[in-house]
């Protein structure tokens, strides 16, 4: 059976005797020890300690045996390993790769045991190779495969009791079986070029390797981790414990056996109450553990990182507190991590990062914070990344557009900030993206029309502002769109997204000339608006003429104006006019709009605030012309909510006359023209002013003066 050619290196070789293994039906052995003896004598699996290499020097990249031997001819070796401990005598392998320079009789190479009582190989003078079975030689080999002198090639033994059959083969090529019985009575060494003074071996050897059928002893320490978690989640409670403690482990309720190791683990909704244990990680060739929907409290124990082959697990739905253990990054094989709706807290770990076969990732409904790692960018096949319900916070990491196989993609319910950026088009594949109820601000990047696949777009709850990008027309699978409670003011017609089935963009700033095109739409959510323009405060002096105006976009608008709430007559456009304003026109005014087209929305206008004061100034309160210019205090004071300001006007100029609130803003404007020499006196009505001090200023020429007044309530 040739299928690797020669070999050239460790790696290979490893990687051909593991599917050698397999097509022999022994894919039970395990490599246990190898060294490769070309450079050191050390064993690169760090299971055990050095071989020893008396006599035998390093040369030619292997070690060479020249003849000489250790001790007497009967336990004589040149190499020999320390005591493998652990090492299953009734189903194992060993090889080695060996370049003979001369064969003049059969040369032992390798041996299992001092005694001679176990498998070994040896070399022949006709350049073939045999096996050495329980002190004895066995017959010349089936096979004519022959080795080449001075070249290097590989030998491989197994041994397996059940059939009672060992064999061997060279560079991969069967050469020989036999029928053996091998009882093992002593020490668990293995001897390399045994010999006495006529059976030694010369040449070089190199990349010896060991291997076992460890599967019993992994079985106890499977049997011995589900003990320890039946003990640890009150097993007699149970729902169903049936068998377990009792029967054999492969008729344990929830528990699959496959190939003598615990495989899968299936007890969701079973009322285990507890924590989980540490010997959990010792389940080392567990592929699939579903513990959801159960009680289970307590942390996750670090120990997890020690299941190697898991690659589906699910402990959703139960009290698990504390941060998820950063040792998780050595289940490297975990394609479905689900961990929703428990208590975990502290920070996503960096470290998940590295389980970059995470397809599904489900941290949702719990208690995490900080912002998410921008490791997570590295889990390049995740399709599905659910993280909504916790505390997190900061911003989307910039590298998301790394994550191209995303389908739904859900951040929901955090604390979130910052805009979302423009590599979020790269996410191609995304079905649904639900960013809602966080902090995100910002505009929507042109960039998501890239996201052709998309049929849900969630992005409600967040003080996202300006216009909704026209390139959401690409979207063509888009069925749902929830852009309700941000601040947008602009929306495209999105009439020719066929698919779109509901649509909600309540609680904006968005006008009827965006919603007229999209009323078509069904499922169409889009009252209430924010109230439209700026709030004003405007004074204004009696016998003036004052417009007030509102501008909304539509085409089928109606307007109505309203004084202090109650309706005027007749004021039915968008702007309002008052000729000859009077004291009674003060008072808070708004417009409502509203729409034949939209008929559902009603938008008002922010208030304008109209503060109307007094009349034309009396002049020429006395017969002399004044000597100096004079701003004399207002009488009554303090008032509610009139008083009248008097002052005097040397020389013909102009007369500018405010009010001013105690943060020195503007309120109100009296007088602002030019008047002749003498004394005048205006009325001024507080009438719409909150009780409190004011400043009244007067500017004549070069002369200015300010005064106090206090309004009352």
């Amino acid at each position: 059976m040739k299928t690797a050619g020669t070999f050239k290196f460790s790696l290979i070789t490893f990687i051909f005797i593991v599917s050698f293994a397999h097509s022999q039906n022994l894919d039970k052995l395990t490599l246990i020890a190898h060294y490769p003896l070309s450079s050191t004598a050390n064993d690169t699996t760090g299971n055990y300690g050095p071989m020893d290499l008396t006599n035998t020097p390093f040369q030619d990249g292997g070690i060479y045996c020249n003849g000489n031997y250790i001790g007497t001819e009967s336990d004589s070796c040149d190499a020999i390993t320390p005591e493998i401990t652990d090492f299953n005598f009734k189903s194992f392998g060993v090889s080695v790769k060996f370049k003979v320079n001369d064969v003049t009789s059969r040369k032992p190479v390798i041996m299992c045991g001092r005694y001679y009582r176990w498998l070994g190989l040896f070399t022949d003078p006709d350049t073939t190779v045999g096996l050495f079975l329980g002190g004895y030689f066995d017959a010349t080999p089936s096979s004519s495969v022959k080795f080449t002198l001075g070249e290097w090639h590989e030998m491989t033994a197994t041994y397996d009791s059940t059939e009672g059959i060992a064999r061997l083969y060279l560079d991969d090529a069967p050469v020989d079986s036999a029928s053996a019985l091998l009882d093992h009575h002593h020490d668990n060494t293995f001897g390399i070029t045994h010999g006495g003074a006529s059976l030694v071996f010369k040449g070089f050897l190199k990349d010896f390797k060991l291997y076992s059928d460890i599967t019993q002893q992994k079985m106890k320490q499977d049997s011995l981790a589900l003990v320890a978690l039946y003990n640890s989640t009150n097993g007699d409670s149970w729902t169903n414990n049936t068998n377990w403690l009792t029967g054999p482990v492969s008729t344990w309720h929830g528990v699959t056996i496959e190939e003598d190791r615990v495989y899968r683990i299936d007890l969701h909704g079973n009322n285990l109450v507890g924590t989980l244990p540490g010997e959990i990680g010792n389940l080392d060739n567990l592929y699939y553990l579903e513990l959801s929907t159960n009680q289970l409290g307590g942390s996750i124990p670090p120990e997890i990182g020690n299941m190697t082959e898991l690659t589906y697990l699910y402990l959703c739905y139960n009290q698990l507190d504390g941060t998820i253990p950063e040792e998780i990054q050595n289940a490297t094989k975990i394609v479905w991590m689900i961990l929703n709706d428990n208590q975990l807290s502290g920070s996503i770990p960096a470290e998940i990062g590295n389980l970059t076969n995470l397809q599904a990732l489900n941290l949702s409904e719990n208690q995490l914070t900080d912002s998410i790692p921008s490791e997570i960018c590295n889990l390049f096949f995740c399709q599905y990344l659910y993280l909504r319900n916790n505390l997190l916070s900061g911003p989307i990491p910039s590298r998301i557009g790394d994550l191209t196989n995303l389908i739904n993609l859900d951040l929901s319910n955090n604390q979130m900030t910052g805009p979302i950026p423009p590599g979020i088009g790269s996410l191609i594949n995304l079905k649904e993206f639900r960013f809602s109820s966080n902090q995100f601000s910002g505009f929507l990047p042109p960039e998501m029309g890239n996201l052709i696949h998309c049929q849900v777009l969630r992005l409600y709850g967040n003080q996202l502002s300006g216009s909704i990008p026209s390139t959401l027309i690409n979207l063509t699978q888009l069925h749902t769109l929830e852009l309700n409670d941000n601040l947008f003011d602009d929306l495209p017609d999105l009439s020719s997204l066929s698919s779109l089935n509901s649509l909600d963009i309540a609680q904006n700033r968005f006008t009827f000339e965006d919603i007229e095109p999209n009323i078509g739409i069904p499922n169409f959510g889009y009252y209430p608006q924010d109230n439209v323009g700026e709030a004003i405060d405007t004074s204004v002096a009696v016998g003036q003429n004052l417009t007030l105006s509102v501008q909304v976009g539509g085409t089928a608008n109606q307007y109505q104006w309203f004084k202090d709430g109650i309706e005027i007559i007749g004021a039915d456009s968008s702007a309002y006019g008052i000729e000859s304003i009077t004291v009674s026109d003060s008072g808070s005014y708004i417009c409502q709009i509203t729409n034949t087209i939209a008929t559902e929305l009603t938008l008002d206008c922010r208030p304008i605030h109209v503060h109307v004061y007094g009349g034309t100034p009396v002049a020429n309160l006395v017969n002399a012309i004044p000597d100096q210019f004079t701003l004399f205090q207002n009488y009554p004071n303090p008032f509610n909510p009139e008083t009248t300001i008097r002052f005097d006007v040397k020389e013909s100029c102009l007369v500018l006359l405010k009010v001013y609130n105690l943060l020195g803003q503007e309120v109100a404007t009296l007088i602002n023209q030019k008047y002749q020499p003498g004394r005048y006196e205006i009325s001024f009505s507080a009438s719409g002013f909150s009780s409190g001090l004011y400043f009244y200023k007067i500017q004549m020429g070069d002369f200015q003066s300010i005064k106090k007044m206090v309004v009352t309530e």
